[in-house]
C-alpha cells in the first residue's frame, strides 16, 4: 500500500488525505452518537454540573 501511495501524485496524495480526513472524522461522529445515544457520555454531563 505505502509503495501505491509513494507513486500517485502530489494532488493525489492530497485527495487521499483529504479523503481519509473525512473518513475518519464521519467515524468520530458516528461513535460520539453512538456513545450518546447509550449513556456511555453521561457522567460527563453530569460533571458539568459542578
Amino acid at each position: 500500500m505505502q509503495s501505491a501511495i509513494e507513486q500517485l501524485p502530489k494532488s493525489g496524495i492530497r485527495d487521499l488525505s483529504k479523503w481519509l480526513q473525512e473518513d475518519l472524522e464521519e467515524d468520530w461522529e458516528r461513535q460520539i452518537a453512538a456513545d450518546l445515544g447509550s449513556g456511555k457520555l453521561d457522567s460527563l454531563f453530569d460533571l458539568q454540573r459542578f
